[in-house]
């Protein structure tokens, strides 16, 4: 199992809600964080995780 798709099964649920209220509902939230995890697999390459831990470099993207 690669990181990400680990960091998507203990996370999903959990950032969805974190976000439901800033998006309006549940629904906006999850299409918000499915978005942020698309984004995360076609920049993959891009994470370095002698930087920074995974959910540090996730969180940039979901920010945007």
């Amino acid at each position: 199992m690669d990181i990400i798709e680990e960091f998507y099964k203990e996370n999903f649920d959990k950032l969805v809600v974190q976000l439901s209220r800033r998006a309006g509902s549940l629904e906006n939230a999850e299409d918000i964080v499915q978005e942020a995890f698309l984004r995360a697999l076609t920049y993959k390459d891009a994470y370095n995780p002698k930087l920074n831990q995974f959910s540090t470099w996730f969180n940039g993207i979901l920010r945007r």
